[in-house]
């Protein structure tokens, strides 16, 4: 091929990764700062960029690396990647101990910062959740640590938090002090939320010393309205390849919902499968079906029962300026019935279109 005919076929693979199945990792939401992804990207890219490296060298060592070599393995590894992710419908993906991200919904990723005054002291603001509930009372702890043997509460006069400077401030209790280590923690209650409008927000902590000096540290929440709320879920059953589960809902914003949940053997609490649905829900039309597909089951020998865990409900924007909306759901877990696994279809799961892509894909790499 010539340079000109390869940049159109990697505009093609380009093109063919973006119509993957929905990746159910990308729908999860997390405080992570712009800069901290552009660093976790750029070191993910350095790594595979040095594992294709070293395979190049091992299956051409006899022959000269020539550009045409190396976009030929480039696709070959990007159609491989689209093989496995095609062999699972997009509602239902395998899931493991290590997708970190899949089992902690809504997480909130605390960062230190450094303590003016006191270069040794860092600290750092502790939230349950980034995206939280405004009908919810809001735990806040606030974690100093030191590089030296530094009794931090020798210094520390109190911290006062609060929300974009406009909440009164919650003083915060001493709730471990250790040798190196503080933690002061407390609770901004929901009669404060409630008079904050906005959906993204700034948590203040002012540290003050008791030599009357103060470092202000901050972080940022997402304090949502519910848009609904997942009620109950009913009785499973088999339908051909699928285990389904009626989800029922109290619905205060029509629209399009991802609902997200995972799925795990009660009896070995082994991850099994991750459920990622999209379901058109009203005031009236308040239900859906929840599928775990039976590959899925099978991968993990798991034929239940089950417990459906950390459960997400996002409402996806329905319009321009519309923004994205959540829900809540007030049991935790929930256990449902399984079936051994020849009540299911053996039929592997198949989209036609997207084999057509991969065959494309493979047919571009030779």
């Amino acid at each position: 091929m010539n340079n000109k005919t390869w940049l159109i076929a990697i505009a093609i693979a380009i093109a063919i990764i973006s119509f993957y199945p929905e990746n159910t990792q990308n729908s999860t939401n997390y405080n992570i700062k712009e800069d901290d992804k552009k660093t976790s990207n750029n070191d993910e890219n350095k790594s595979l960029n040095k594992k294709n490296s070293i395979i190049l060298e091992k299956e051409h060592n006899d022959e000269e690396l020539t550009p045409d070599i190396i976009m030929r393995e480039h696709l070959a590894n990007i159609a491989s990647t689209y093989e496995d992710n095609i062999k699972f419908p997009s509602y239902s993906k395998p899931l493991s101990i290590n997708d970190w991200n899949l089992l902690n919904p809504r997480a909130f990723i605390p960062t230190e910062s450094p303590l003016q005054y006191f270069p040794d002291l860092t600290a750092s603001i502790i939230l349950p959740k980034y995206i939280h509930n405004r009908e919810k009372d809001l735990a806040v702890e606030v974690h100093i640590k030191s590089n030296a043997d530094r009794q931090i509460n020798n210094y520390i006069e109190d911290i006062g938090v609060n929300i974009n400077r406009k909440s009164p401030s919650i003083y915060l209790t001493l709730k471990t002090n250790e040798i190196s280590t503080a933690v002061f923690s407390g609770v901004i209650p929901t009669s404060y939320l409630k008079e904050i409008i906005t959906d993204e927000n700034t948590v203040f902590a002012e540290v003050n010393y008791k030599d009357g000096k103060n470092t202000i540290i901050t972080t940022s929440v997402n304090i949502f309205n519910s848009a609904a709320e997942l009620i109950s879920l009913g009785s499973s059953y088999v339908d051909n390849y699928n285990l389904i589960i009626p989800a029922y809902f109290e619905i205060i914003k029509d629209g399009n919902f991802r609902i997200q949940a995972n799925v795990f053997d009660k009896n070995s609490g082994d991850p099994v499968s991750h459920i990622n649905e999209v379901i058109t829900l009203s005031k009236k039309n308040n239900s859906g079906l929840l599928k775990v597909h039976a590959a899925t089951l099978r991968a993990k020998n798991s034929s239940g029962p089950y417990l459906i865990k950390d459960i997400n409900i996002t409402r996806n924007p329905s319009k321009p300026g519309d923004k994205t909306g959540y829900g809540k759901f007030s049991n935790i877990q929930h256990t449902v019935n399984g079936f051994d696994l020849e009540h299911y279809s053996t039929e592997k799961y198949n989209d036609p279109v997207n084999q057509e892509r991969l065959d494309f894909l493979r047919k571009i790499s030779k």
